[in-house]
């Protein structure tokens, strides 16, 4: 990164200008884990230090993920603590912290020690006559969500501060995605701020920018203040910090990063479903012990040239994709169909795991990544189970729900069974039969579920259940178990003696927080 050419951008763009009241906001920014007794600022952190410094704004505003966090060792969280207030005393302005899983992880610890160097998880600050209130979605019980006083809280701020004409939110995880708590923020905390005029909402926890309004609000995440990502810089996922310079009419919203200067509306919803555009007919089929045609449709509907780039990325020696790997340039507009001979020589189920993918990356000439993606490819002539009967997610505290760590009854198995009939909801596998369970169940951190699975049989048979998991589960079988997941983010595979006509799978599904799916194949 071209730093010293940056920084004469920034001067040039902000020198030429008269100054207004203005504020930057960065999220993210946590330290870089080089090993577990190395723990140091992020450089892109630090740089953006350096670029922010330059611009003189009146405050700093940094929207959660400050540390690394999740370790339940004191010195370990102090050394954090210590080398962030590091970083941070190089800002030559105040700066106000927001509270994010990072710090607080679930864990009273955590919480303590951001009380102790941070302050209070959520407060409200007049700053040259703005209002800015900060919420927490980290409280006990509460996490990816906002709690009962915090929204009595807010409430009554707005309330108070009705005539400030320029009020702002801040908050870690964008609770007005669709994957989070989108229902209670439409219900009642949308309708909440505009009653009172609030300008604009601030949010990290993804690792990458977006901009969209609502009903003349801004809501915008910023989550590239060092962060690791894996993403395409055109979605944003790239180091930067948000930049707002307000005037008399009108206020500027800048995001600043190391490839320049964009405008507010820079990445929107809109424009991330270009990407969805850019790949059809994208995963030809993989059948065990067959040899088949595919093809993989690509199209720029970008607009400008991209330098394309596909592959081909297996583990094991049982599949071959030819050709294996092939570049090419297509102008705005332009697609092309790559044909190709598929061989997957699998002679059981354990060979199909991890499933075959390839890999599509697209940049124009400046180097930019326009299209970063790793895709499986469709799998064909095995039995997935691709329907389940889901239960309510139920909270835990600690490492392991003691619900996990219980020997649960026949009896028990049968009203898990009775309540799934009442209250469950049926959901069905997305693409190649995995299960987004993230997606399907609200709040998704820190809880477990129950769920089912019906098979039917027309004899006594023994089938082998391939369980890929990210999490802990545990599997029943007709009122028994017969398998506990100790190792997670693997594929197990259990034997299923199964009886004749109807047998009941029941799951046992743990999640202490991000990512969460669930797929399963039958052989």
């Amino acid at each position: 990164m071209r730093l010293k050419g940056i920084l004469a951008l920034f001067l040039t763009l902000f020198i030429s200008v008269p100054l207004f009241s203005d504020f930057v906001v960065i999220g993210d920014v946590r330290l870089i884990l080089e090993d577990p007794y190395r723990r140091q600022p992020n450089p892109d952190f630090l740089r953006n230090i350096k670029a922010i410094n330059l611009l003189k704004p009146e405050a700093v505003f940094i929207v959660g993920d400050l540390i690394h966090g999740y370790d339940p060792r004191l010195e370990v969280l102090e050394e954090e603590w210590k080398h962030f207030l590091q970083a941070v005393s190089l800002f030559k302005m105040p700066y106000y912290l927001v509270a994010g899983n990072h710090e607080i992880f679930g864990s009273p610890l955590g919480k303590q020690l951001y009380e102790k160097y941070a302050g209070p998880t959520y407060w409200s600050r007049l700053v040259n006559g703005k209002l800015f209130i900060a919420l927490s979605t980290e409280e006990f019980g509460y996490e990816e969500t906002l709690s009962p006083p915090e929204i009595e809280f807010l409430e009554k701020t707005l309330k108070r501060f009705r005539k400030i004409k320029k009020k702002y939110i801040l908050m870690h995880r964008p609770l007005w995605w669709p994957y989070e708590d989108h229902a209670l923020w439409m219900g009642k905390i949308h309708p909440l701020l505009l009653k009172y005029g609030v300008k604009a909402v601030f949010a990290g926890h993804y690792h990458e920018y977006e901009y969209r309004e609502m009903d003349g609000i801004k809501y915008i995440v910023t989550g590239g203040g060092g962060a690791e990502s894996n993403r395409e810089e055109f979605n944003g996922s790239f180091p930067h910090f948000l930049y707002i310079r307000e005037g008399k009419d009108s206020d500027q919203y800048l995001v600043i990063g190391s490839r320049g200067v964009y405008p507010a509306d820079f990445v929107t919803p809109e424009k991330k479903e270009r990407l969805e555009r850019s790949l059809q007919e994208a995963s030809p089929v993989v059948e065990p012990g067959k040899d088949r045609q595919g093809c993989v449709l690509v199209k720029n509907t970008f607009g400008k040239a991209l330098n394309f780039t596909f592959k081909s990325a297996v583990e094991g020696n049982y599949f071959t994709a030819s050709p294996e790997r092939v570049r090419f340039v297509l102008l705005p507009g332009e697609s092309l169909r790559i044909p190709l001979l598929l061989r997957f020589r699998a002679r059981e189920l354990r060979e199909v795991f991890p499933f075959p993918r390839w890999e599509i990356t697209a940049r124009d000439e400046e180097g930019w990544v326009f299209l970063r993606r790793q895709v499986e490819y469709k799998m064909g002539g095995l039995e997935f189970v691709d329907q389940l009967r889901l239960g309510k997610p139920v909270k835990y505290h600690g490492r392991i729900p003691e619900i996990y760590q219980r020997e649960l009854t026949e009896e028990f198995l049968k009203g898990v069974s009775e309540e799934l009939d009442r209250e469950g909801k049926v959901v069905r596998s997305g693409f190649n039969h995995l299960f987004d369970l993230e997606k399907e169940v609200f709040p998704n951190m820190k809880v477990y579920a129950f769920a089912r699975a019906v098979l039917e049989e027309k004899g006594p048979v023994e089938k082998t259940l391939a369980l890929e998991t990210t999490e802990r589960v545990r599997v029943f079988l007709n009122g028994k178990e017969v398998y506990r997941v100790k190792r997670r983010g693997r594929v197990h595979f259990v034997t299923l003696p199964l009886k004749e006509g109807k047998n009941e799978l029941i799951f046992l599904l743990t999640n202490p927080g991000g990512g969460w799916t669930l797929r399963l194949a039958l052989e």
